[in-house]
């Protein structure tokens, strides 16, 4: 099985401009379709690293990725305007639906981010007259999906594009049902600095201006020259906070090697019977990672004598994080029992996770006297993978060394506290 890792210069950019964080952090809105979902860690990257004055997006449908793009400006401090465009009416490729989708979505952007966000319902051409030339730093298009519609939206909407101006395209990597989004990428690749994300339906990323951020343009190069670790990680850590459908939905159109590199986990499980593990009575089992980030195996153990007291799961051999996982045992009674976590080679983050290093292994109690014959593990937001975990594990000593200076200055607080109290009883004496 093969696992990479952001080369040297990728760590330092990242490292440097805190991009770990913004990987890690959940999104606060999601809503069906998914198709796009799989993009927001980068939203969340690209707004902190351009840090826009104006964003317009042309297709929001339910607004996932409008939420991201506002919820980063929001949580940067930004004085960004943000603008979502859209007939809200559907079409033929997306489908047509009800009124009902604009209004929900309308209600959260004016209760959520009424300062910097507006929705705009009309055709795009229609919105061409509200926006000023020169005006947008990144304009995403995720309209009708023909070459025709997409080509006529960038070659309509390119004279609004800032000198710093980034345009994004959604569904470079559709082929079918008469999407053409390819075809349109394929042509102005060529002609400026670029980077494409393959999965989730693809993301073409499209450096047009020109005086675009230095940081953007190093960033780009850094993706362009070791692009599979970018493209991992990116893919990766969209499923950690997806729901169950999400994530199914994401596995069906995520890169060619997300799907190889994780799909199996083989593990060991050890027994104890109050004198240690013995090596000798290990078990091998393999986890498959049917959609993407969750798991689940059983294990039939045979009948196993009273007195075990502790089992040791052995997840792989590779740095690993989980967003949880359980064990269940059957007994001979035939009744299905928890069985507690009572030690690991992980640390839980703030958000959670599970981080492990290179040799992940949870231990298991178990019920005293009792004879088990079946056991099931079950892995929930699973991400393998060094370069992933790293960036967790990062996030973790941040988030640790943040807590103990917390509880020192608490206690410290809580100590001059005690000794007010003491001073203003011997004055009150006096």
């Amino acid at each position: 099985m093969k696992y990479i890792k952001l080369d040297k210069k990728q760590e330092c950019f990242f490292r440097v401009h805190g991009l770990e964080s913004l990987l890690l952090t959940p999104v606060d809105r999601l809503e069906f379709p998914y198709a796009w979902v799989g993009h927001m860690p980068f939203a969340r990257v690209l707004v902190n690293i351009m840090k826009p004055d104006v964003i317009v997006e042309l297709g929001t449908h339910t607004g996932n990725s409008f939420c991201t793009f506002c919820q980063a400006v929001e949580e940067a401090g930004l004085d960004t305007s943000c603008y979502g465009v859209d007939t809200w009416a559907g079409d033929i490729q997306a489908g047509f639906y009800g009124n009902d989708v604009y209004e929900k979505l309308q209600s959260y952007v004016e209760a959520t981010y009424d300062r910097s966000a507006k929705l705009l319902r009309m055709f795009f051409d229609e919105a061409l007259d509200v926006i000023k030339d020169d005006s947008i730093d990144l304009l995403h298009i995720d309209g009708l999906h023909t070459y025709e519609a997409v080509r006529h939206d960038y070659d309509t909407w390119k004279p609004k594009l800032s000198s710093r101006g980034v345009v994004l395209f959604h569904d470079t990597q559709v082929f079918d049902r008469g999407f053409g989004v390819h075809e349109l990428w394929a042509e102005l690749r060529e002609d400026y600095p670029s980077f494409e994300f393959k999965h989730s339906h693809g993301l073409g990323v499209l450096l047009v201006g020109n005086e675009v951020a230095p940081e953007l343009i190093e960033f780009v190069e850094l993706l362009n020259n070791n692009p599979i670790p970018a493209q991992a990680i990116f893919e990766r850590t969209s499923r950690l906070w997806l729901p169950d459908e999400a994530i199914k939905y994401q596995q069906r159109f995520g890169s060619k090697f997300q799907l190889d590199s994780m799909r199996h986990i083989n593990c060991e499980i050890y027994l104890d019977y109050g004198q240690g593990y013995d090596n000798s009575s290990n078990r091998i089992v393999d986890i498959c990672l049917e959609e993407g980030s969750r798991g689940r195996v059983l294990v039939e153990m045979g009948k196993l004598a009273g007195g075990l007291t502790n089992l040791r799961f052995d997840i792989g051999d590779d740095p690993i994080s989980i967003r949880e996982i359980t064990a269940n045992g059957r007994f001979a009674s035939g009744i299905w029992k928890n069985l507690g976590i009572v030690r690991m080679s992980g640390l839980s983050t703030e958000n959670g996770i599970i981080v492990f290093g290179d040799d992940p292994w949870i231990e298991f109690e178990l019920p005293l006297n009792e004879e088990m014959s079946d056991i099931e593990f079950q892995l929930e937001g699973v991400t393998v993978g060094a370069e992933a975990v790293t960036l967790l594990g990062k996030q973790l000593a941040r988030a640790i060394d943040y807590d103990a200076k917390e509880k020192e200055l608490k206690k410290l607080w809580s100590d001059l506290a005690a000794k007010d109290k003491i001073i203003n009883k011997l004055m009150s004496k006096n």
